[in-house]
């Protein structure tokens, strides 16, 4: 199917059209496609036996059926990117066993003028007030993905160099609750475990700077 005209709603309907499947073979279209080329054999293998290795993976193409426009593709692969600076392990990190970034973008930046148009918002609605820091415990706790997902946007705002109380008040997170969080996830989730640690350490660093002031 070839046209210009914008008509779809997210990146899955406009790729189903494009390639002629239906939209539910988004996730596994695009995730055998976009395998780095040299990890194609032991993908097969452990897609058979180790499925969850690649859980990061299915996540990041499950967030890019859903997007809608240049922004929200961005965001998946950025926060996909930011998951292999930290990856420590040896068959997703040196092997890089796992997506490709950039073979990513360039499947499916061209699909993005197949989308329609986000609806522009009117002027009275385009200044939205700054949102406070909630108090620790009074936010509505969030769904286990969705905390999951909050998590990692968090550890990649943290990972550009964004300051940790600056990546908080953008998540809406107080301090203990994110430690608890993290505590929770980080066994299964490599990322989250170092932030976990960068966390740990910065309180550490921040403790004997009190007791050399009070010295």
């Amino acid at each position: 199917m070839t046209t210009d005209t914008p008509q779809f709603e997210t990146l899955r309907e406009a790729y189903a059209a494009v390639y002629d499947c239906r939209p539910e073979e988004f996730e596994h279209r695009v995730f055998w496609r976009c395998l780095y080329h040299h990890a194609w054999v032991p993908a097969r293998w452990m897609w058979t036996v180790e499925r969850d290795f690649f859980r990061t993976d299915l996540e990041a193409v499950q967030a890019l059926a859903e997007a809608r426009c240049d922004a929200d593709l961005r965001r998946a692969i950025d926060d996909l990117e930011n998951h292999a600076l930290v990856e420590r392990s040896l068959r997703r990190g040196t092997f890089r066993i796992r997506l490709s970034p950039s073979r990513l973008g360039r499947l499916l930046q061209p699909l993005l003028p197949l989308l329609r148009p986000l609806p522009e918002r009117r002027d009275s609605e385009s200044v939205i007030a700054p949102t406070p820091t909630p108090a620790e415990g009074t936010r509505r706790p969030l769904r286990r993905v969705d905390a999951l997902k909050s998590l990692r946007r968090i550890h990649s705002r943290i990972v550009v160099g964004i300051a940790v109380p600056e990546a908080l008040q953008e998540a809406g997170w107080g301090k203990e609750e994110l430690l608890r969080s993290l505590t929770e996830h980080a066994p299964a989730h490599p990322e989250l475990a170092w932030l976990l640690s960068y966390l740990k350490i910065l309180d550490e660093v921040e403790s004997l700077r009190k007791g050399q002031s009070n010295a």
